[in-house]
């Protein structure tokens, strides 16, 4: 079955007993109508987009929107753990019938969005992202890939050792990071479940799935046994005067749950003393440099992010460690003076991550 004829259940978080069954977390309005599963598609490689069949002989269906399964053949937990952290789909027939003006996802994909107020929103589509060494799937996340992550990722000082990524999201700059630097195992932390669950799948389906971890928990929560040679993040930072529609972009793109002066102690919290702090933040936020020397976090470096020649500032990437240093100031414009026509100094940045840029 081709996935296009299918949707998108959940996916396998972990093994249950010790028969081999799995446990899925349900991505579902109606759990109740998957309560009886006969069989299921699995996709087992991201990559090429192939469903397997398998025959469900059992489930359960739990109270927390999971379902536990076991799959015909599957025996053994260690079969059971080769099949964790994968996609789940069921045929587009078993989806229950909506009443009134009520309609799926998929069956508006492609369609132009009109508001009667404001005028076409544009093409409504799902479009994920084939970096040179990795994927990164991000249908169910709110805060979707962006420049800001890119060049944090590619741009962030990396110390060898334990890295954490504030914030994670799709899971982008924790790849990034992971393949920039053998030498790291990284920790991903991010209080939006679906941003959790888009970076666990992504996660899983990257070549460095033995070194990235993915946490669904607050930072204020997070307790390590463990600090930091690295951390990094691309936090929110719309005041809690706006309130956005989307309750998930919300929380992604606000400091009401996360207040920079949480961060910063926070940050302080987990670094280790010879560590560094890398984050992407507005230009009219450059007020976080005096806020984060209260907890002994030094600005080190920055770089000023033009998007073109005629613009003004946007955006600036910072990196503190604990010491006082001389600030090194870099400046970086994204495109050129005509649209779509990048800078040779962004296309060097990003040019490991990128497709269409090559490094010569």
């Amino acid at each position: 079955m081709k996935i296009e004829e299918t949707f998108y259940l959940g996916y396998t978080s972990k093994v249950h007993g010790k028969n081999g069954e799995l446990v899925v977390k349900l991505d579902v309005d109606q759990p109740n109508a998957y309560k009886k599963l006969e069989s299921v598609f699995i996709r087992i490689n991201k990559m090429d987009n192939q469903l397997v069949p398998f025959f469900v002989t059992k489930t359960t269906l739990q109270n927390n929107n999971t379902v536990v399964i076991k799959l015909d053949g599957v025996e053994e937990v260690d079969e059971a753990k080769n099949l964790v952290a994968k996609e789940v789909y069921l045929p587009l027939s078993m989806l229950p019938p909506l009443k009134g003006n009520k309609f799926y996802f998929h069956e508006v994909v492609g369609f132009a969005v009109e508001d009667l107020q404001k005028g076409s929103l544009g093409i409504e589509m799902s479009k994920d992202f084939q970096f040179k060494q990795f994927f990164i799937e991000q249908d169910k996340c709110a805060m979707k890939v962006g420049t800001d992550g890119v060049l944090l990722g590619a741009w962030a000082k990396i110390n060898d050792g334990n890295v954490l990524d504030i914030g994670s999201g799709t899971g982008l700059m924790a790849l990034m990071v992971a393949q920039r630097n053998p030498n790291v195992v990284i920790d991903t932390i991010d209080i939006e479940e679906n941003a959790f669950i888009q970076s666990t799948i992504n996660i899983a389906n990257s070549k460095w799935n033995d070194r990235v971890f993915a946490h669904h928990i607050a930072l204020q929560d997070y307790a390590p046994d463990k600090k930091y040679d690295t951390i990094i993040s691309n936090p929110p930072f719309f005041n809690n005067t706006y309130q956005s529609k989307e309750q998930k972009r919300n929380i992604a793109r606000q400091n009401s749950l996360l207040p920079f002066e949480q961060l910063a102690f926070h940050v302080n919290r987990l670094l280790k003393s010879e560590g560094v702090f890398s984050v992407v933040l507005p230009k009219e936020a450059e007020h976080f440099v005096e806020l984060a020397k209260k907890y002994s976090l030094y600005l080190n470096k920055k770089m000023n992010v033009f998007p073109n020649p005629k613009k003004a500032c946007k955006r600036v990437l910072l990196e503190f460690s604990r010491k006082e240093a001389v600030l090194v100031v870099e400046n970086l414009t994204i495109e050129t003076d005509k649209r779509h026509i990048y800078s040779f100094d962004y296309e060097l940045l990003t040019s490991d991550f990128y497709l269409e840029f090559k490094r010569d």
